[in-house]
């Protein structure tokens, strides 16, 4: 038996190798992708069970082959042996979480931490993800709500439609406890664009810091964040 599934940012091959109803003990387990690459190696337990995962990064979809090698096992695919193929195709599932961009930038300050800008406008600017290019895919981006790496493949960067910006204020020069809005109560709602650029009036006598997040039209999840009052 060989099965699969996916969880966080991998793709998990998994099966139990049994043989007139006897568990194999130890036998070498190799998994190779459609192109050739083995993508993983493992021995099977004293129950016979072995997994390998994949990263969702590095996946490939179509036919993989699981070869046995050792402990009473045929190297030959069924039904000259004990190997066989199981087939992949992944899709991923639509991108529900707000999710941090790539390459922000003040461009009128030092960096995206910028201490105290006494009320100066901060023009950001950060990488399109509409714009990157198709060989950058899949690739990953961090939750804004949780800073999990989540795969996002080219299709889905053709859906996003909206930046949301938050801002960090503080009193003092007091970084944020997560480098992502969530769960810190000193970030802040900015508001929204539509392009990957933003003007943004900073506070007087206040250290600030910048998160920029997108999502896509199948994006359904918040980061609850009350605005700035100034």
């Amino acid at each position: 038996m060989i099965g699969q599934n996916t969880t966080g940012s991998e793709l998990i091959i998994f099966g139990t190798a049994i043989k007139n109803n006897i568990p194999i003990i130890g036998a070498y387990v190799v998994v190779t992708n459609p192109v050739d690459v083995v993508v993983g190696r493992t021995t099977t337990d004293k129950t016979g069970s072995w997994q390998v995962s994949v990263s969702l990064l590095q996946l490939v979809n179509g036919k993989y082959s699981v070869k046995f090698y050792g402990s009473g096992m045929k190297t030959e695919i069924m039904p000259d042996g004990d190997s066989d193929y199981i087939e992949i195709n992944y899709t991923p599932p639509p991108v529900q979480e707000i999710l941090e961009v790539r390459d922000l930038e003040v461009l009128n300050a030092n960096n995206v931490e910028s201490g105290v800008l006494n009320n100066i406008t901060a023009n950001l600017k950060w990488a399109d993800v509409r714009e990157m290019v198709f060989g950058h895919f899949p690739t990953s981006f961090k939750n804004g709500l949780t800073g999990e790496e989540i795969v996002v493949t080219y299709a889905q960067a053709q859906k996003v439609y909206q930046y949301e910006i938050f801002m960090y204020v503080s009193d003092d020069a007091t970084p944020p406890s997560h480098s992502y809005p969530a769960n810190d109560p000193g970030w802040v709602y900015y508001g929204a664009s539509t392009t990957n650029t933003a003007n943004v009036r900073c506070p007087a006598t206040k250290y600030v810091a910048f998160w920029v997040g997108f999502r896509t039209k199948e994006t359904s999840s918040q980061i609850p964040k009350p605005e700035y009052d100034y």
